[in-house]
């Protein structure tokens, strides 16, 4: 048997090399199917977690409307009053957007809410009718007797009148059997009704639910709504708010419940969490109806709060909330407020112009609208505003100073010096020892807000923390002199004057000038921003009156210190003059302190 023997193959360089480009090959595809493998992972990650995150959006979205029906289904059913069903039909149903609807079934449920108010109606309609009918007939039945027993007795055909006789109940008991079925008809076609669209409601929010995998606690019912209405009807505010708090995670997708919390907050000074409740429920709100007056107030309160907090973004809010509603004359002035110390004149005078064309809170609105004509500066505006007598009684003092400082040398009218001039006064209390310096004013002047520095006699003298004491009508500021100036019974015969800054919060100081002996205003009472007339307290000295008024780089020189028989008929008029600040005589401005 023959062997056969093994030779060693022979490898060349060529195959060497090949095999090395194959692996080298290999090794790329790996590294390459690798890598596609790692990047498509983040980005499918990332798809879903989009999608995700839109399908519940969109979950929330119809389970608000979902809510919103229900809602208006509750209160049509609990209070089927004509203004209550008239409130639901006007600014519910028809103010929705309907391009924020997604789902037909949604559109279902508002329309069978419409249904339900003109099934509230027509039965309420039904039962007057019925009602009105058996009057009528009962009124003729009666009427036909007596005419016919008053014709017969005076006919003196009393043998008929005795066979015709006299009516009573009995005689109509039958027509009120038939109104009393007819009244149970209706009511018994109005229960139906109501188990028909109620049955429809359980079988949409179902179905929706499904369809969108929406949690049931995002859901309300009745229950739910009855809490709502007794937490809400709670006058204790922190009691208040723990009540709605443990309501949370049944409300989580109903706009109303956040805002009456976020509303809470605020009243309670919990601005931060008010903050974020009220931004929560701009998120959650948008889009559902056209005009929509709890996002307009939402979105003002938070651009007041954001204000408040020195947040760029509260003008971007107050201009948001002008345009979800025109017809709502708190927010426009609030807005208008915010607007206005941003520097947004324009806009500014536009919200209020919105309640002034629509007759909305006209007396506050004209009010508001010549302190934004004051921050322009116009001085033929700031004039044509200050025509109206009526109108200058109730703008606020340091608005009216603003005015007159901005006129110019421009002669104020009359009735702006004489509001300006008996607005406020002042008078010492004299006392064994110290003598106090008692500072009185209506409440337009803000002193609650203002810091004080007082200069005496020689502008050197020190004075206490003065103490403020409001009133329901007007406000004092007691400041403690260091010196006396009279006997405790008897009042100094020397003329005084008495300096005193006011600086507000927003920087501006206002420098006063009061002397004694100056010309007493003729108005015997202060008259509030509301044209109400006030009582002065009684003084216990002779009172000083304002003389000048320093404001920015003016001086408002209210009346001489004595007045010729030559002295023009009006009592007012403008210099320019420097700015008065603490360096002129006055010392630092110091915190008020609120009296007992």
């Amino acid at each position: 048997m023959p062997r056969f023997q093994k030779y060693p193959s022979k490898r060349t360089s060529f195959d060497t090399l090949f095999e090395r480009m194959l692996m080298v090959s290999a090794m790329t595809l790996l590294v390459s199917w690798g890598a596609c493998a790692i990047a498509d992972e983040p980005a499918s990650a990332l798809s879903s977690s989009v999608a995700g995150e839109t399908a519940i959006q969109e979950a929330k979205r119809t389970a608000v409307a979902m809510n919103y029906c229900r809602s208006s289904f509750y209160r049509i059913r609990k209070y089927p009053t004509p203004q209550v069903l008239a409130e639901e039909e006007q600014r519910i149903l028809n103010n929705l957007n309907l391009n924020g609807i997604g789902d037909e079934e949604v559109i279902k449920l508002y329309s069978s809410v419409l249904d339900e108010i003109g099934d509230v109606r027509l039965s309420a309609r039904e039962e007057k009718v019925v009602k009105n009918h058996f009057n009528r007939t009962v009124a003729e039945r009666l009427t036909a007797t007596a005419l016919q027993v008053a014709t017969e007795l005076a006919e003196i055909d009393y043998i008929t009148a005795a066979r015709i006789g006299a009516g009573s109940w009995w005689d109509v008991r039958s027509s009120q059997i038939d109104r009393d079925k007819d009244l149970f008809n209706v009511e018994k076609e109005r229960i139906e009704a109501v188990m028909d669209k109620s049955t429809g409601f359980l079988d949409v929010f179902w179905k929706l639910a499904r369809k969108r995998n929406i949690p049931d606690r995002w859901l309300l019912r009745n229950d739910d709504l009855d809490r709502l209405e007794h937490a809400l009807q709670e006058r204790d505010a922190p009691v208040r708010l723990r009540l709605l708090k443990r309501m949370e995670p049944f409300m989580e997708c109903y706009p109303p419940y956040q805002y009456h919390v976020a509303r809470t907050e605020q009243g309670l000074g919990k601005l931060d969490d008010a903050c974020r409740t009220f931004e929560r429920l701009t998120e959650l709100g948008e889009g559902h109806f056209r005009r929509d007056e709890m996002l307009a107030a939402s979105w003002v309160n938070l651009a007041m709060i954001r204000e408040y907090r020195h947040d760029d973004r509260a003008v971007a809010a107050a201009e948001k909330s002008v345009a979800y509603v025109t017809d709502s004359w708190q927010v426009n002035l609030a807005a208008a407020g915010v607007l206005l110390r941003a520097g947004r004149l324009a806009k500014a005078e536009d919200a209020v112009l919105r309640n002034l064309d629509a007759d909305l809170e006209e007396a506050q609105s004209r009010v508001a609208l010549v302190s934004v004509i004051a921050e322009t500066g116009d001085p033929s505006r700031i004039a044509q505003q200050l025509q109206d007598p009526q109108l200058v009684a109730r703008v606020p003092v340091p608005v009216l100073l603003k005015c007159a400082a901005a006129l110019g040398r421009e002669a104020m009218p009359n009735h702006v010096a004489s509001r300006l001039r008996g607005s406020l006064y002042g008078y010492y209390d004299l006392n064994y020892g110290r003598d106090d310096f008692v500072l009185v004013a209506d409440k337009s002047w803000d002193l609650d807000k203002v810091l004080f520095a007082v200069a005496g006699e020689n502008e050197n003298s020190e004075y206490g923390r003065p103490k403020l004491h409001v009133g329901d009508q007007f406000v004092t500021v007691e400041f403690r002199k260091q010196g006396e100036v009279g006997a405790p019974l008897v009042a100094s015969n020397t003329q005084h004057d008495f300096a005193l800054m006011l600086k507000y919060p927003t920087g501006r100081e206002v420098k006063l000038t009061l002397r004694d002996g100056a010309k007493e205003p003729e108005a015997e009472n202060f008259v509030d921003r509301f044209g109400r007339k006030v009582r002065r307290p009684v003084r216990k000295t002779s009172p000083m009156w304002i003389t000048t008024v320093g404001y920015g780089k003016s001086t408002i020189a209210l009346a001489p210190p004595k007045r010729s028989a030559e002295a023009p008929t009006n009592d007012a008029r403008i210099a320019t003059a420097p700015e008065a600040t603490p360096s002129d005589g006055m010392p630092q401005p110091i915190e008020v302190a609120a009296g007992d």
